[in-house]
């Protein structure tokens, strides 16, 4: 079994394997990411020394706040008590960072507080159910015994993506023996997958991605 994602796929792909950690599910072979959204909590976005980055690729960090945003909170107003319990345990009081950035410190005092409000709206049970700083959603935030359990990696970042600082980041979380990381310094977002405007590059990403699966396989 290899599991394969882009882009938030990427995350989803690695929050699978940690949730199948957590069921004790038969663990996969194998892992490639191509430009893995894995801190949607917006965290660990371009700082300042990698404020040219944020100009360079496509994506934006008003798309990724907003689409954070409709991911962690576009739930519907039922929530089991299983899924609330499994929040609850891992605290709910950290807030997506476009919320912070307008609201300020105050918001996720405020937003603790409302938490244990019996009178709370549903959007404020939603912040407090489900966090975007979770390992499930921001799997950079899991812990070093869930990253190590998981399977050799093959991982794809563009050195002028906005998501860069934190795949790098979570490549230095991993086993240096169980991920591989291809870096292209020149290239954006995805650029492994091989959308028509990058198809050579797609190609070389492909024929890796062919090679690290085909080792998996003989091994």
């Amino acid at each position: 079994i290899v599991l394969a994602g882009d882009s938030a796929g990427g995350g989803l792909s690695v929050a699978m394997l940690l949730r199948a950690q957590e069921e004790s599910l038969r663990p996969a072979d194998g892992l490639v990411l191509i430009s893995p959204w894995v801190d949607p909590s917006g965290q660990s976005l371009p700082t300042a020394q990698h404020e040219s980055t944020k100009y360079a690729d496509f994506l934006r960090e008003q798309e990724l706040t907003e689409m954070c945003r409709n991911y962690v909170y576009g739930r519907g107003e039922e929530v089991d008590q299983q899924e609330e319990k499994h929040a609850e345990q891992h605290g709910g009081e950290h807030q997506i960072r476009g919320e912070i950035l307008d609201e300020g410190k105050d918001s996720r005092r405020d937003a603790h507080r409302n938490s244990s409000s019996n009178s709370m709206s549903n959007s404020s049970r939603r912040s407090r159910l489900f966090s975007a700083s979770h390992p499930l959603i921001s799997v950079l935030r899991a812990s070093p015994q869930q990253l190590s359990r998981l399977p050799k990696t093959l991982i794809f970042s563009g050195g002028r993506e906005i998501l860069s600082p934190q795949i790098q980041m979570f490549v230095r979380r991993l086993k240096k023996d169980m991920c591989i990381h291809v870096e292209d310094a020149r290239a954006m977002h995805i650029w492994a997958s091989g959308w028509p405007l990058l198809a050579k590059e797609g190609a070389e990403g492909t024929a890796k991605m062919r090679s690290f699966i085909s080792g998996l396989v003989s091994s």
